[in-house]
């Protein structure tokens, strides 16, 4: 997780945003991502092909440049 972490703080201007999917019963992990900063205030995901619904955990790297990105596309609209 680290590393991942890690990685994706290379690109955080591009991709101000980190984000997973989880199975809600894997608490383990939901509570190991949660000590990672990620938190768990998205809409759930359901796959399709499988009908299992996700846990959606999203940890912002950048919290002025996903600023910038939400203030462009309000522009656009």
């Amino acid at each position: 997780m680290d590393h991942l972490i890690e990685e994706s703080l290379k690109n955080k201007h591009e991709r101000p945003v980190l984000g997973l999917c989880v199975r809600p019963t894997n608490t383990r992990a939901i509570d190991l991502y949660r000590r990672k900063h990620f938190t768990a205030d998205l809409d759930p995901f359901t796959d399709k092909k499988t009908g299992i619904t996700y846990a959606r955990m999203a940890r912002i790297l950048d919290p002025v440049r996903l600023q910038e990105l939400r203030e462009e596309l309000q522009k656009k609209k």
